[in-house]
């Protein structure tokens, strides 16, 4: 995808550190706040994948379907297709912005001057463009998919932020097709192990990075036993969210072999972990 929006996860944890930032804590190795800037860089970082494959597309002229952070809803509240379009707009691009379910009207598209780059009709979106980037994976998107395809007789190219779409999609057409988390052949046993040993990490980093953050705010603000925070108090609430945020229990971290060198940052960060979770205290 091009980027997590919404009104919760791009500020959460800022929040949650706020106190430790002020103190002048070192966030170097923190899994919550470099994922933020995972995040922040996304939106470019789809724009240097997308020209990988189809060259520079600067001056091109570009549909961006989907303005709502999350799909088949119209919220826009930090949404990373209007940082994409501004960027692309850097790029000198000729955008329109297609979404079924946002109203022209939108304050963030307006906030982010963008209201007049954006139309609910998507045929007038996809006419004459040389490509498509697909960001929100709204419903209808995959329902159209057909109707995108043969869309414009100009298409040269669209880059899929949702895996909604497949390379077998395009067998029978010239438009180039290209997207993020899609490889060229199935994973062998070793690197599917490699992502979820990884992604454990991530869960066990987060939970100890959390863990070290409650008892910074109990030692430093809590005046008795009955305002400190509970983590497992935590953890249920958190559980109780409608998205599900699952919180593991904290413990010691340790890497994990592999023969593959491009190993991610988070992933990084939650090996090189242990040590600076001690300074969080």
């Amino acid at each position: 995808m091009i980027g997590v929006g919404g009104h919760c996860l791009p500020k959460d944890g800022i929040l949650l550190w706020w106190r430790k930032i002020e103190s002048v804590a070192d966030t170097s190795l923190s899994l919550i706040l470099n994922s933020r800037d995972v995040n922040n860089s996304s939106p470019s970082e789809s724009i240097k994948l997308a020209e990988t494959k189809f060259g520079d597309i600067s001056g091109k002229r570009i549909a961006l379907l989907g303005a709502a952070y999350r799909f088949n809803s119209e919220d826009t509240r930090n949404s990373p297709t209007l940082v994409l379009a501004n960027e692309l707009l850097n790029k000198n691009c000729d955008i329109i912005i297609h979404d079924p379910y946002v109203k022209i009207s939108d304050k963030n598209l307006e906030k982010y001057g963008l209201t007049n780059y954006f139309t609910n009709d998507l045929e007038n979106a996809l006419d004459n463009v040389d490509y498509v980037i697909l960001c929100t994976a709204h419903a209808q998107y995959l329902d159209e998919k057909e109707n995108i395809i043969k869309s414009s007789t100009k298409l040269k190219g669209i880059f899929d932020g949702c895996n909604i779409y497949t390379s077998n999609d395009f067998v029978n057409s010239n438009i180039i097709y290209t997207g993020i988390g899609r490889g060229k052949q199935d994973p062998d046993d070793e690197l599917v192990n490699y992502v979820y040993e990884g992604f454990k990490l991530l869960e066990k980093g987060v939970a100890n990075e959390l863990f070290r953050i409650i008892e910074f705010l109990n030692n430093k603000y809590a005046s008795d036993e009955f305002n400190k925070i509970d983590f497992k108090e935590v953890q249920t609430l958190a559980g109780s969210c409608t998205t599900g945020c699952h919180i593991v229990e904290p413990g010691t971290i340790s890497s994990i072999p592999s023969k593959y060198e491009n190993i991610s940052k988070l992933v990084k960060c939650s090996i090189n972990s242990q040590a600076f979770e001690e300074k969080l205290i």
